[in-house]
């Protein structure tokens, strides 16, 4: 049976397999970890890999190579400076990537920023801040700002390269954007858009090339 880890105050630890890890204080780990659960209200910095079914992060995490999970629920701070691959992610505080993330399904209500691609299969934005992603693709993309007292024109999402079956934004800026049906809001700024079935374009959005293929 896999024994569990729990960490209170500050604690050094080598390569481990537990069931559960509970992080309260400062945990440092010289090596690759691997877990079903774990939670981080703290702070944890892994030297190597975390694999994991299912991580909450309430405080802050630092892998030095890659990250494996089923489930990510971030609320707090994420820094991984290799790759990031999950099957759900929901986020609400910061996820930071230095390579790509892979993911079946992520809601975005914080910030995430990816220094290389982000392949995933169907993601929302529902943030106020901006994310920042050098290239996204995947089936389904929607952005859009959620509603509140205060209105503003703050991107929500800043891209290189958008590439969806199926695109529903707003509050976007991108140099190009492909996909098969887009839905542009008004408070898009996007260079070139290509595309294979449709295109709705709001009045006010920012749209220097469209061409259809």
């Amino acid at each position: 049976m896999q024994s569990n880890l729990r960490v209170i105050g500050e604690s050094t630890l080598t390569d481990g397999i537990y069931n559960n890890i509970n992080i309260v204080g400062i945990c440092n780990i010289y090596g690759s970890i691997e877990s079903n659960r774990t939670k981080v209200i703290g702070e944890l910095k892994i030297k190597k890999n975390l694999n994991s079914k299912f991580i909450k992060i309430i405080g802050t995490l630092d892998v030095d190579e890659n990250c494996k999970i089923d489930e990510a629920n971030i609320l707090g701070s994420v820094k991984v400076k290799q790759n990031f691959n999950c099957n759900i992610l929901n986020l609400n505080g910061v996820l930071s990537i230095n390579n790509d993330c892979n993911a079946e399904n992520a809601i975005i209500h914080g910030v995430i920023e990816i220094k290389g691609l982000f392949n995933v299969d169907s993601i929302e934005f529902k943030s106020k801040c901006e994310s920042t992603i050098n290239e996204i693709g995947g089936k389904k993309l929607t952005v859009k700002k959620p509603i509140t007292g205060i209105f503003n024109d703050k991107v929500i999402l800043n891209a290189k390269t958008i590439e969806f079956d199926e695109i529903d934004i707003d509050f976007v800026k991108a140099d190009v954007i492909r996909g098969k049906s887009i839905n542009i809001g008004s408070h898009c700024e996007i260079n070139k858009i290509e595309y294979s079935n449709s295109l709705n374009v709001k009045d006010g959005a920012k749209i220097l090339e469209k061409h259809k293929f």
